[in-house]
């Protein structure tokens, strides 16, 4: 290569340009010899172009692969899609798309719970097959000896090993996004002649909170919050 050569980069498989990648440096290192380095930490995805030198009426390219970093889980959320109190699913997010393969073994996947050392099963997986980044695990639903303990507010660790092209998923902590339900309600009449002194106490499975993570009986008043009904004992059968 001589000196006052120009050296352009052309466009990658996917269209965009490999000083996405930041040129870092390029200097001569003896005579006629010029090194290029590139920086390649901010690749999120593998990346494949070509660099190109001219000098009059000299010409070469060599090919670039670039490998990027293995897809990672960024986050499992809970799930109680029947809102029975119990976790029925958890919703995978991966850094980028990827594959279950529908011949996965479902019990190689591993979901605990520290409570009663508690252990969940797979049913089935939404979307084996396609690719994508986000995937549903079906759950049997784990009720233990005792159906009165709600799962809406646990949080699961999971492990999911063999997942080609995955980095491998050991004791992840799952996120909550199974919401509250209510477990229980009690009436206590405190006086015959006077019913709107009559306590209602509503159990939730678990501390409601607003999403900047308030007490909600702060914020609203029960009135707002909840909707009676008063049974007529003439129509209670219709």
């Amino acid at each position: 290569m001589q000196t006052g050569m120009t050296i352009r980069q052309q466009n990658t498989a996917d269209g965009r340009r490999l000083d996405d990648l930041r040129h870092a440096s390029a200097g001569r290192t003896r005579s006629n010899v010029y090194r290029i380095y590139y920086e390649t930490n901010s690749a999120e995805t593998d990346k494949s172009g070509s660099l190109t030198a001219q000098s009059g009426i000299l010409y070469d390219s060599v090919r670039i692969v670039i490998t990027g970093p293995p897809i990672s889980l960024t986050h499992a959320y809970t799930g109680d899609a029947d809102g029975n109190g119990f976790l029925d699913r958890l919703e995978l997010h991966f850094s980028r798309a990827t594959e279950f393969p529908c011949n996965f073994p479902k019990d190689s996947v591993i979901i605990t719970y520290s409570l009663g050392n508690s252990t969940f099963t797979i049913d089935s997986i939404n979307g084996c097959g396609d690719k994508d980044s986000i995937f549903l695990l079906f759950l049997k639903e784990e009720k233990g000896a005792d159906s009165t303990v709600m799962q809406t507010g646990w949080l699961p660790r999971l492990s999911l090993p063999g997942l080609a092209g995955v980095n491998p998923i050991s004791n992840f902590l799952c996120d909550d996004r199974a919401g509250p339900v209510i477990k229980s309600v009690t009436k206590k009449i405190n006086t015959t002649g006077a019913r709107d002194q009559d306590l209602v106490t509503v159990v939730f499975s678990e501390p409601v909170r607003d999403f900047d993570g308030r007490d909600v009986w702060l914020v609203n008043p029960p009135v707002v919050l909840f909707d009676l009904w008063t049974k007529i004992p003439s129509r209670a059968n219709g």
